[in-house]
């Protein structure tokens, strides 16, 4: 969509918007775009391309004040000497209001146009680094939602549902569903944004259930009001919560059982600020498929949700013997993913040692790990470091992809009956629950 001429980015020619927008020319288009125009048609058309480079340039201006705006607010905040002022201020949105004003109108003034999708996607990334509805980052991203389907054309959209798909408020589900439903869309954009829509309506369903259980702990009746109402307007109800988490699951196997091999995109930047996003083509063809991806969202939202059924979950160890989940009869549970030199996750090895050295017949560990080759794998294994059971996934395995992994180390904690007690547990406090739940049923 863009190219670079220097270190400046500009659009490319007519001949290659057409390629882009209309899904690709005929040869005969080709030649007609070839052949000499009137001198009106070639002015026209030069205005136009001066007007987007200015558009352009008003993005890349904007973008880095915003940022430098954002730089200035932190360094000030962490620059405060006083602990409880510095901790105060640490949630505080920076003054970056007339940027965000500056996006949206870049947006309306270039709507259906790749700087309108540039805007689009820039304030999807701001508003994921800032939880909540009510800051202005939240307000500006829902005024360019609502026309979110006049870029349906353009491939580089999809580069934003990463992020909005943590994006609270109604506002997000209607405007990916009128993109889906629009013709002119194209099938990797649709296909990415059903994906999307899925993940959103899961992640509202866990965010709703964890407010309303901070609401229940409220005491002020103004507070407990403001929440209710908050709850109202920005969350599904309970009724609905458990219609969108049936509807999410069963598109996201619809989309597991497709057959297209779409892949997740993956941006790069090509310019030196970093404004101007467009598709990494190689890393994209890399990147997990959509429908592999949608099958471990619909297999973490079955199994891997508190109180769920524990995943049958059968692998080979690399000592050779065989394993399963189910299989841990009246036993505690750790499946940690890992893999050799992951600071965190070794940081983790003392406690799983002291656990299944303590509790021989009361908790069962495995670690899956991420490395590229199972030679690694073995190494970590032999140094003594893990002394209990290990097999290897090998890099974005299909363990990690099904369970749906993307950090390491990442915790799963089963209790005795196999249902999923909690998941990103850190050393400590997967220590304090083993204990506390041994405890309780006498060790």
């Amino acid at each position: 969509m863009f190219c670079i001429d220097g270190t400046r980015p500009v659009f490319l020619t007519a001949i290659v918007i057409c390629v882009v927008l209309a899904g690709g020319c005929s040869q005969t288009d080709v030649q007609q775009s070839a052949k000499p125009v009137a001198a009106e048609t070639s002015r026209e058309t030069t205005d136009s391309e001066k007007g987007m480079d200015r558009g352009m340039d008003r993005l890349i201006d904007t973008m880095s004040r915003l940022g430098e705006k954002r730089d200035a607010h932190t360094l000030e905040v962490r620059s405060l000497k006083d602990g409880a002022e510095r901790q105060s201020r640490g949630g505080e949105f920076p003054p970056i209001e007339k940027e965000l004003d500056e996006l949206v109108a870049l947006e309306s003034e270039f709507r259906g146009q790749p700087i309108g999708c540039l805007a689009v996607v820039h304030l999807c990334l701001l508003a994921s680094s800032y939880p909540g509805t009510e800051r202005p980052v939240h307000q500006a991203l829902d005024a360019v939602l609502v026309h979110l389907e006049k870029y349906g054309h353009l491939k580089d959209l999809a580069i934003a549902f990463e992020r909005l798909k943590a994006h609270d408020g109604i506002v997000t589900g209607d405007a990916l569903a009128r993109l889906i439903d629009t013709k002119g869309t194209l099938p990797f954009v649709r296909e990415s944004a059903r994906l999307c829509k899925a993940r959103w309506q899961l992640e509202m369903v866990t965010n709703r259930d964890m407010t309303a259980s901070g609401a229940e702990e409220l005491t002020d009746p103004a507070e407990i009001a403001r929440m209710q109402e908050y709850l109202k307007t920005n969350y599904p109800s309970t009724e609905d919560a458990e219609k969108w988490k049936r509807a999410a699951i069963s598109e996201l196997d619809e989309l597991a059982a497709n057959s297209t091999e779409h892949h997740v995109i993956v941006a790069k930047s090509v310019d030196p600020k970093r404004v101007v996003l467009t598709e990494d083509k190689e890393r994209t063809d890399q990147s997990p498929s959509i429908a592999a991806l949608a099958k471990g969202l619909s297999f973490q939202a079955k199994h891997l949700t508190a109180g769920s059924e524990a995943p049958k979950l059968e692998v080979k160890l690399v000592s050779g013997e065989n394993w399963g989940l189910r299989e841990q009869n009246g036993k505690l549970v750790i499946v940690q993913f890992s893999f050799k030199g992951c600071g965190p996750c070794e940081r983790m090895y003392p406690v799983l040692r002291d656990l299944v050295r303590d509790y021989p017949d009361k908790v069962s560990v495995l670690s899956i790990m991420a490395d590229a080759d199972i030679d690694t794998t073995r190494e970590a294994v032999a140094t003594g470091k893990m002394t209990w059971n290990v097999a290897w996934d090998g890099a974005s395995g299909p363990i990690a992809t099904e369970w749906g992994v993307h950090k390491f180390p990442s915790v799963f904690l089963f209790d005795a009956e196999k249902k999923l007690l909690a998941s990103d547990l850190q050393a400590e406090d997967l220590a304090e629950a083993v204990t506390a739940l041994l405890s309780q049923v006498g060790n």
